[in-house]
């Protein structure tokens, strides 16, 4: 008689209840991220050398990241999740329709410093000398700062938005300040596609003519002829004294509707 051994058991890689997160917290979590854009989408039998560093630089600007696996096996793309959790590390919260939700967990610590806070431009002495004598210091070591407190609340709000870094260190080489440049890079990045995307519906054909100017299907249908006839090229005067009734009605374009509707949101 041959002895089996037992089936190795695994963890459940999706929990209802992660842990640090009750089944409400996590569910809400799901909803949230059912609408969330995918930070890239991943090709079937490929090699995907910076996916940990990607989804690491994604969770700088987001607390969940979600991977777009579509056309990939299930068990492909379960693997890649196992892997994701153990190396970012993060927590599975769903592979809902072929893609990877991701949320960086109650622990997660920023692999970047924080951004100093900024202080009011009185304290800062931007308009006089440190004793508040209101005149500008002769000696050049105090290091006066002159700024308008309208452009400290722009670079309060460029950093608070991952628009801008604060460098601690100023004497940087060209390496180490590359190296910043590409993690700032990746940072701001993934802050930038981790909105959600906004979803107009076909209403009056609107979106079905942008997409088929976008792809340049409706070149095919028309002729320059049509465009730009030869009547009315034939005289100045009769092209600055043409009839009104050609001109296209006010709103009636296909970007009309779309503002339209923005403007009702």
């Amino acid at each position: 008689m041959l002895w089996k051994p037992a089936a190795p058991v695994y963890p459940k890689l999706i929990q209802e209840a992660p842990e640090g997160l009750t089944k409400h917290e996590a569910d809400e979590l799901r909803r949230k991220g059912k609408s969330l854009l995918p930070i890239c989408k991943l090709a079937k039998n490929g090699v995907y050398l910076t996916l940990v560093r990607d989804v690491r630089n994604a969770f700088e600007g987001s607390s969940l990241v979600k991977v777009n696996c579509k056309g990939m096996h299930a068990s492909d793309y379960k693997k890649l999740g196992a892997k994701l959790k153990e190396l970012v590390p993060c927590v599975l919260l769903s592979f809902d329709d072929e893609q990877i939700l991701m949320w960086r967990g109650k622990d997660w610590k920023s692999m970047y410093p924080e951004p100093p806070s900024f202080s009011n431009p009185v304290d800062l002495d931007i308009a006089g000398d440190a004793d508040g004598s209101g005149t500008p210091s002769d000696d050049p070591s105090q290091g006066t700062i002159r700024s308008s407190p309208k452009m400290i609340s722009l670079w309060k709000r460029a950093i608070e938005s991952t628009k801008a870094l604060v460098l601690d260190e100023i004497n940087l080489g060209p390496d180490d300040l590359l190296k910043k440049v590409e993690e700032f890079e990746g940072i701001s990045q993934a802050a930038e596609h981790s909105y959600p995307a906004l979803v107009l519906s076909r209403e009056d054909g609107a979106s079905s003519s942008m997409a088929e100017y976008e792809d340049g299907s409706q070149s095919e249908n028309y002729d320059e002829d049509e465009f730009y006839p030869e009547d009315d090229f034939n005289d100045d005067d009769e092209f600055y004294d043409s009839d009104s009734s050609d001109v296209v009605p006010l709103g009636s374009l296909p970007v009309d509707h779309i503002a339209e509707r923005l403007q009702r949101k």
